[in-house]
């Protein structure tokens, strides 16, 4: 998609002589365009890196309570502009993780990303931190029509693009969530999509709490 729109708008900017501010136009469409391409050209290579072991993890101990606040301090803008109440559950005893950082940074800022894209103006997205016996839990949940059933299973295949599937953006083609599931079996862990609490969609990512030997 993205090239076949340089190729026409380009062949339409010279079809005639136009304006310097037509042709300024043209290039800030253009460099949406091609920024938008590297986005996609990057996450492919991710997945294709993720999925052949060439991918190195530096696990550490994270304190999730820092980390999932830095990511809701960053996402706090774009939820404003969106009329988004974007909360996190501080509460109770500090939850650590065993994750690499940017890779732990970057499954939740999808998640995030996703879930304010899919939220109506006055909704409300929550994240919340968990331990368990085996895994530590971080859920993103959303106010929302959710995801059909007959997706579920499909909303992580990369390129998948359904009416409601939750593919971060255009700018993704669909590669959001197939980047969260490769990050997840990185870490040995996984991703899961719930749907059965009425009006809230949760994606939770469970992170093995032992660590495992990173090759």
């Amino acid at each position: 998609t993205p090239l076949n729109t340089l190729m026409v708008e380009t062949q339409v900017a010279l079809s005639r002589s136009r304006s310097v501010e037509e042709y300024q136009s043209l290039m800030s469409s253009n460099l949406q365009e091609y920024e938008r391409l590297a986005r996609m050209i990057e996450n492919t290579l991710f997945l294709a890196r993720a999925e052949n072991a060439q991918l190195k993890l530096e696990r550490r101990s994270l304190d999730t309570r820092s980390e999932l606040s830095r990511i809701r301090d960053y996402f706090e803008g774009l939820a404003d502009e969106s009329g988004v109440s974007l909360t996190l559950d501080s509460h109770g005893a500090t939850v650590a993780v065993q994750a690499e950082p940017m890779l732990f940074q970057r499954a939740v800022g999808n998640l995030l990303s996703n879930a304010i894209a899919h939220t109506a103006k006055g909704g409300t997205v929550s994240i919340l931190a968990t331990s368990q016996d085996t895994s530590t839990v971080v859920s993103v949940s959303n106010t929302g029509a959710g995801v059909p059933a007959d997706q579920i299973e499909r909303i992580f295949d990369r390129y998948y693009r359904g009416d409601q599937a939750r593919s971060v953006d255009g700018a993704s083609a669909g590669l959001g969530l197939a980047i969260v599931r490769a990050i997840m079996l990185l870490h040995e862990g996984q991703v899961i999509v719930d749907c059965t609490q009425a009006g809230w969609t949760t994606f939770t990512l469970h992170f093995p709490n032992a660590p495992v030997q990173d090759t």
